[in-house]
């Protein structure tokens, strides 16, 4: 009496838990891949935002501007 067949929906619960397991282990590969993009970018904007740091620093800043008058000033003496 019900032995290898839900009584109730004719199916083998067997297969149905197979079934459910791999997509249960599919999801986790695609989360665990969704998470390494994610770590990825993180990464990328990291540093992104380092060099934008350094590129808008004032001691950058202020050696562009003594190079850039240095350069109008001094460069067209010569």
């Amino acid at each position: 009496m019900g032995t290898t067949t839900d009584e109730m929906t004719g199916r083998d619960p067997y297969v149905y838990r197979s079934a459910h397991t791999t997509a249960d282990d599919e999801t986790a590969v695609k989360t665990e891949e969704i998470r390494d993009e994610i770590e990825h970018t993180r990464a990328e904007m990291s540093q992104t935002i380092d060099e934008l740091q350094e590129k808008l620093s004032p001691q950058h800043i202020k050696e562009q501007v003594k190079d850039s008058v240095r350069e109008a000033t001094i460069g067209r003496a010569e």
